[in-house]
C-alpha cells in the first residue's frame, strides 16, 4: 500500500471523538442514578452468583432461539415480541445456521431469506431488500458501516420495509440488525480451524465465563483469521477480527453490557469486474463477457483496506412492574485506504482490448457513534382486559467523513498499443488497454503529488441526527387483536465541505415525521392476518456534498399485508405477504451548468412484490426452512434522465428461492451426527442501474439527456447452487470434539454472482473444520 499524504481532519475528528466520548461518559454516569430507583423484588439471589438472571424485556430470550429458528425480534419495536405477534414480515438468521452452513463471511449469500440478495459485499456494507440497496446497516440497534465477522453474531435480524423506522434512519426495503453474542455464566472455550478450496483458512476461539470471584460478571473474547483466494489469479481476502466484552447483572435487576471490537480487511484484486461486449463502430453494449470473467485487471498492486473500532454500552433495567429503562451508547472510527490501479467494464471485441480505468488513491474515513434512550411501560387497562405496551425512545447520532481521492494524472496515460509507451514525465507508464490474449503489464506509477494531481474528490462532511419517537401497543379480545402505532421524529443537521481548489461549505437541516400504524389479528389460535402503514427516512449522508447543496432526505412510505400461521404447537410457522412501497428523493444524476456531474435526489422508485417464509420443525431431529420472493421495482423518475423510468435498478434480482434442510441422528452408532443441505435460486437481474452509460448534451445546451449507450439493457443470468454439509460431534473426558464437512456450490455452477457487483463466483468447494470445546 502505497503512503497517504497527510490530510487535515485533525479539528473535526476531535471534536467528534469529544462528543462521542463525553455521551458515552454520560450514560455511564447515569448508572448510578438508575440504580438507586425503586425496583421490585430482586430476580435473582446474591448468595447464588450463577443463576440465571430473567432477562429484561429489551433482551430475546435464550430460549427463543430453537437451532435454525427463532421465535422473538427486537427489530423494529426495540422490544423483544413475538415475530408471530408483529404486524410486518422479520426474518431470522441464527448463529447455529450460519455454523453449519460455513458462513465464513457476513457476505455470503442468504438465499433462504426472502427477497434478500446480498449483506455486506465485501465489507463494504450495505444489504439489498425487496429491490432496494442500502448502505445503513446496524448492529446491536446502532449504525454499523459493515466490516463483520460471523463469529461475533447470534442472529441477524432482517425487519422488511419502512416499519424500521423505529431505529429512525432506514431504508425502504427494511434494515439488517446483526445482534451480538452475549457472555454465559459458566466457563467455555471453543476454538476451531477451517481449510479447504481457494487457499481459504480459517481460525476463531471463543471464551466466556465468570470474571474470576465477581459475582455476576461474565466475559466474552472472540477472535477469528480468515483467508482466501478467489477465481481470479491474484485476488486475495484477509479478515482479522477480535472483540472483548464485559456483562454485569446487578442484583436489583439491573444489566450492563460493555462490548469492544476490532476487525481489519484487506482485499488484493477482489472486484474485478465481468466486463461487457462493446463494439466501437457503432459505440454501444452488446452483451457481457463472461468468458474474460476470471482476467485480473487490477494486478497485485491493487489494495482496499478496512479497519474499525467501535465500542458499544447497553444498561437496562426494570424500575418497578411498570416501568423498565434501557440506556445505550456507541462510538465507531473507521478508515478505508484505496489504491485502484484501474478496473474497466469495456470489452472491445473488435480490437481484443479491454479498456481499464485510471488508477486512482483514495482514503475514506470515518468517525461517529450515538445514544439511545428508551423508556417502556407495561400496563393493564379496562379491568385488565386491555393490555397495553407504552415506549418512549430518544436516540442521537453523529456521523463524519472525509474522503480525498487522488487520481493519475493525463500525462501518464500511455499509447493504446502494447508496443509503444510514451513514458511520463518522471520516466514511467501505465497501459491504459490490456489487449486479451497477451501477457498483461501491471506497471503503476508510484504514489506521488505530481504523478496523482487529479483531486476527483476531497469531501469533509458532517451529519448530526436528534430523533424520538412515541410507540404505542394494545392488546384487546384476549389478546385475539394487537393494534400498534408510533410516530417519529428526526432532525439531520448538515455541514458539507468541498476541500478541492478555493473550497466550498454549505450548512442546511433536515427534518421527518415517521407515522406507523398496525395490526395483527388472530383467528383461532393457529391463523393471523396483519397489515401495516409506514413511513421511513434516510439522510443519505454518505452520498450529500457541498457542490450539489444539501439535498433533501430520502423518504418512503408503504404498506405490508398477509397472513401468519402456527400449527402443531408452532413446530410449522409461515409468513405469506405482499409489499407496497414509494421510495422519494432517490440520488440521481444530474449536469450542471460548469459541466460537473454531481448527485441530486430528484428520483422515486416503486417496489411491489410478494414474499413466503417458512420453518418446519417436521421432528426433534429434522428441520426445514425456507423462503421465496418475487420483487417488481421499478424508477418511476430519475431527474433529468428521463430514459430510466419504467427500468428496475441493477443487481437486483426478479425472484429468490431458497430451501435448506437438516437431520440429527438419535440412534445409538450414529448419535452426534447431522446433516444439512440446501438449495438456492437466484433470478436474472439487471446488470446495472439504468442511469449507467446515460448520454447528456454539453453543459452549453442544459446538459439534457439523450440517450444511453445500451447497458441498461443487459441482463445478468440467473443461477442455481446446492450446498452440503456434514457435522460429527464427540466427547473425549471433558473435551468435545466437532467435525464438519461443507461443500458449496456442490453441482460446479458457472456464475456471475449478482449480490456481488458482477463478480466471478466460486465454483465447487470443500471446506474442512475441526473444533475443540471445553
Amino acid at each position: 500500500m502505497n503512503p497517504n499524504p497527510v490530510v487535515n481532519h485533525g479539528r473535526w475528528l476531535a471534536v467528534v471523538r469529544y462528543n462521542m466520548l463525553a455521551a458515552l461518559i454520560g450514560s455511564t454516569l447515569l448508572l448510578p442514578a438508575l440504580q438507586a430507583q425503586t425496583v421490585s423484588p430482586a430476580t435473582k439471589d446474591p448468595s447464588k452468583p450463577d443463576e440465571v438472571v430473567q432477562l429484561s424485556p429489551f433482551q430475546v430470550t435464550a430460549g427463543s432461539n430453537n437451532g435454525y429458528l427463532s421465535s422473538e425480534s427486537t427489530t423494529g419495536s426495540r422490544v423483544a415480541t413475538a415475530i408471530k405477534d408483529l404486524p410486518f414480515s422479520v426474518n431470522v438468521v441464527t448463529s447455529e445456521f450460519m455454523r453449519d452452513f460455513g458462513v465464513f463471511e457476513s457476505n455470503d449469500n442468504f438465499g433462504y431469506t426472502s427477497s434478500v440478495s446480498n449483506v455486506d459485499v465485501s465489507g463494504g456494507g450495505g444489504s439489498n431488500m425487496r429491490g432496494f440497496t442500502s448502505q445503513y446497516m446496524l448492529r446491536d440497534g446502532f449504525f454499523r458501516l459493515g466490516t463483520t465477522d460471523p463469529i461475533l453474531i447470534d442472529r441477524i435480524e432482517f425487519i422488511k420495509g419502512p416499519n424500521a423506522a423505529v431505529y429512525g434512519e432506514t431504508q425502504p426495503g427494511g434494515i439488517v440488525n446483526m445482534i451480538t453474542k452475549r457472555p454465559k455464566p459458566t466457563a467455555e472455550t471453543n476454538a476451531s480451524f477451517t481449510a479447504g478450496s481457494y487457499d481459504t483458512t480459517r481460525a476463531t476461539l471463543t471464551s466466556t465465563g465468570p470474571v474470576g470471584s465477581l459475582p455476576g460478571t461474565y466475559y466474552l473474547l472472540t477472535g477469528a483469521d480468515f483467508e482466501r483466494g478467489y477465481a481470479v489469479p491474484g485476488a486475495t481476502l484477509r479478515n482479522r477480527t477480535a472483540s472483548l466484552g464485559i456483562q454485569h447483572k446487578f442484583d436489583n435487576g439491573g444489566d450492563l453490557y460493555i462490548v469492544y471490537g476490532y476487525m481489519r480487511n484487506q482485499s488484493h484484486s477482489v472486484q474485478s469486474n465481468v466486463p461487457f461486449l462493446y463494439n466501437s463502430v457503432t459505440k454501444t453494449y452488446e452483451g457481457i463477457a463472461s468468458n474474460l470473467a476470471t482476467i485480473n485487471q487490477n494486478g497485485p498492486n491493487s489494495e482496499t483496506t478496512r479497519d474499525v473500532n467501535d465500542v458499544t454500552a447497553t444498561f437496562e433495567k426494570p424500575l418497578n412492574d411498570i416501568f423498565s429503562v434501557r440506556a445505550a451508547a456507541n462510538w465507531y472510527h473507521r478508515h478505508k485506504w484505496l489504491f485502484n490501479a484501474g478496473n474497466g467494464t469495456q470489452y472491445d471485441y473488435l480490437n481484443n482490448t479491454l479498456v481499464k480505468g485510471t488508477p486512482a488513491e483514495g482514503l475514506i474515513g470515518e468517525d461517529g457513534g450515538g445514544v439511545q434512550a428508551d423508556l417502556l411501560a407495561r400496563y393493564k387497562l379496562f379491568d385488565d382486559k386491555v393490555s397495553a405496551k407504552t415506549l418512549l425512545t430518544f436516540d442521537f447520532s453523529d456521523y463524519y467523513r472525509w474522503d480525498p481521492t487522488w487520481q493519475l494524472g493525463n500525462s501518464y496515460i500511455v499509447s493504446n498499443t502494447p508496443t509503444t509507451v510514451a513514458p511520463g514525465p518522471d520516466g514511467t507508464y501505465w497501459f491504459k488497454n490490456i489487449f486479451v490474449g497477451q501477457p498483461i503489464n501491471y506497471s503503476v506509477p508510484a504514489f506521488s503529488s505530481g504523478a496523482y494531481n487529479n483531486v476527483t474528490r476531497n469531501n469533509h462532511n458532517r451529519a448530526s441526527i436528534w430523533g424520538g419517537l412515541l410507540r404505542q401497543q394494545l392488546s384487546l379480545m384476549q389478546d385475539h387483536l394487537l393494534l400498534f402505532g408510533s410516530l417519529r421524529y428526526d432532525r439531520v443537521v448538515f455541514s458539507l465541505r468541498d476541500m478541492r481548489g478555493a473550497g466550498l461549505s454549505v450548512r442546511g437541516v433536515n427534518t421527518a415525521w415517521s407515522p406507523s400504524v398496525g395490526y395483527n389479528y388472530k383467528v383461532g389460535s393457529h391463523l393471523s392476518f396483519y397489515g401495516s402503514r409506514s413511513n421511513g427516512f434516510n439522510a443519505n449522508a454518505q452520498n450529500q456534498s457541498a457542490s450539489a447543496g444539501v439535498q433533501p432526505s430520502e423518504k418512503s412510505w408503504g404498506y405490508d399485508y398477509g397472513i401468519k400461521a402456527g400449527f402443531f404447537d408452532d413446530r410449522l410457522v409461515f409468513t405469506a405477504g405482499g409489499y407496497y412501497i414509494v421510495r422519494r428523493n432517490v440520488a440521481t444524476t444530474d449536469v450542471l451548468a460548469n459541466g460537473t456531474t454531481v448527485s441530486t435526489f430528484t428520483g422515486s422508485q416503486l417496489s411491489r412484490g410478494a414474499e413466503f417464509d417458512f420453518s418446519w420443525r417436521a421432528t426433534d431431529n429434522f428441520t426445514l426452512l425456507g423462503g421465496y420472493g418475487y420483487n417488481n421495482t421499478i424508477y418511476t423518475s430519475f431527474g433529468r434522465d428521463t430514459g430510466a423510468v419504467g427500468f428496475s435498478p441493477g443487481i437486483v434480482p426478479h425472484h429468490n428461492f431458497g430451501i435448506a434442510g437438516k437431520y440429527a441422528f438419535t440412534e445409538q452408532g450414529l448419535k452426534g451426527l447431522s446433516l444439512n443441505a440446501g438449495v438456492i435460486y437466484v433470478g436474472s437481474a439487471a446488470s446495472q442501474n439504468p442511469n449507467t452509460g446515460d448520454l447528456f448534451n454539453s453543459a452549453a445546451l442544459g446538459g439534457t439527456y439523450i440517450g444511453n449507450d445500451g447497458r441498461r439493457n443487459l441482463t445478468l443470468p440467473g443461477y442455481t447452487l446446492v450446498e452440503l454439509g456434514a457435522t460429527y460431534q464427540f466427547n473425549t473426558g471433558r473435551f468435545k470434539h466437532t467435525l464438519t464437512l461443507n461443500v458449496k456450490n456442490a453441482l460446479d455452477t458457472d456464475y456471475i454472482r449478482i449480490a456481488s457487483a458482477q463478480t466471478k463466483g466460486d465454483g465447487r468447494g470443500f471446506y474442512l473444520t475441526y473444533g475443540l470445546g471445553f
